[in-house]
């Protein structure tokens, strides 16, 4: 099983709180820590989703794969707030497609124009002070469909993508208990992918 040093997770360039001393601290003397270690660690979820969706963990092929299966879960509650709208599940299938090399990072380009047109009409039509639930749900639920459809680097792909259907998830329940919820849903994947 792939391991991490000190000095690999400081030059990840983590958020400040996350010092040379805590990280030093969170290895509590191992040399190297697993991407299990990593996931018994008492850090934030969306701390161990940013640690653990790297190539020294995961491959890129993998990784591409999980962000697709994040925001198939965006799509679930896209999709149930929006008459069944497919309109995410195909930009799903253009991110599945370009992972095979049969779509084109033009193809990822359009797909994601697509998406937005479908967030600046949906936030159009429901013009109010106060966005509905619903419709915050959706254009995150949009966001998370765009962060799929970059053809960057996988590990920030997978890692933004779960973060933005984490997002929608807490717009739709509006409960910190709904972005949890899907944060251990989203560890648990990765839980299966180390194993």
């Amino acid at each position: 099983m792939q391991s991490v040093t000190v000095t690999q997770v400081r030059d990840w360039c983590p958020c400040a709180r996350y010092t040379e001393a805590h990280i030093a601290q969170l290895f509590a003397g191992r040399l190297t820590l697993t991407g299990l270690d990593i996931l018994e660690l008492d850090i934030l979820q969306a701390d161990k989703l940013w640690a653990l969706l790297r190539r020294e963990f995961i491959d890129e092929l993998q990784l591409d794969i999980l962000a697709c299966t994040f925001a198939e879960r965006a799509a679930d509650l896209f999709e149930a707030l929006n008459d069944n709208n497919d309109l995410l599940r195909k930009a799903i299938a253009t991110k599945y497609s370009w992972i095979e090399g049969l779509s084109t990072d033009e193809d990822l380009e359009t797909a994601m124009n697509d998406l937005l047109k479908c967030a600046f009409a949906n936030q159009l039509t429901k013009r109010c002070p106060e966005l509905s639930r619903s419709t915050r749900a959706t254009v995150k639920a949009i966001a998370a469909g765009c962060e799929l459809l970059y053809p960057d680097v996988a590990h920030q792909v997978a890692y933004d993508t779960g973060l933005a259907v984490a997002a929608a998830y807490d717009a739709a329940m509006d409960s910190d208990w709904a972005r949890t919820d899907e944060l251990d849903k989203q560890l648990e994947l990765i839980r299966k992918a180390l194993s």
